[in-house]
This record gives structure tokens, C-alpha cells and sequence, in this order.
């Protein structure tokens, strides 16, 4: 897993947020590489995409609740 250089803490507490993380897991059925996965710190509007950028790349995920 991943930790934040930023902890949010106070936003956690004064905005009633998760704290956000990443991590990438590697099933033991073998029938998937590698999944990427984000706890978001809020919940999106049911009809919002998820957008990871890493540098120029954008990548649309898929979410499911506070999960994407």
C-alpha cells in the first residue's frame, strides 16, 4: 500500500473523508497480473468517472462505491 506525503487528517475530521490510498495486488488465481486500486476519499456522484493521470496519461477506472 501506499502512504500520502500529506496525511488528511484534518480534512478527515472537519469534512468527514477517508484517507486516500493506493496499492496494487496480485491475485492467488492467477487469472489477472496486477490490479491497481484506489480507496477514494469520497464518494462520486453515480453518474462521475474516476480519472487516474500519471504524467501525461490519463486512465479512465472503474468504480464501485469509495472504490475504484
Amino acid at each position: 500500500m501506499s502512504q500520502p506525503l500529506l496525511r488528511a487528517e484534518k480534512l478527515v475530521k472537519h469534512f468527514n473523508k477517508v484517507q486516500a490510498v493506493a496499492g496494487i495486488s496480485f491475485p492467488a488465481d492467477r487469472q489477472r497480473w496486477g490490479e491497481f486500486h484506489v480507496r477514494l476519499s469520497r464518494m462520486p456522484r453515480g453518474d462521475a468517472s474516476v480519472m487516474l493521470q500519471v504524467g501525461d496519461h490519463p486512465f479512465l477506472l472503474s468504480a464501485r462505491g469509495g472504490w475504484a
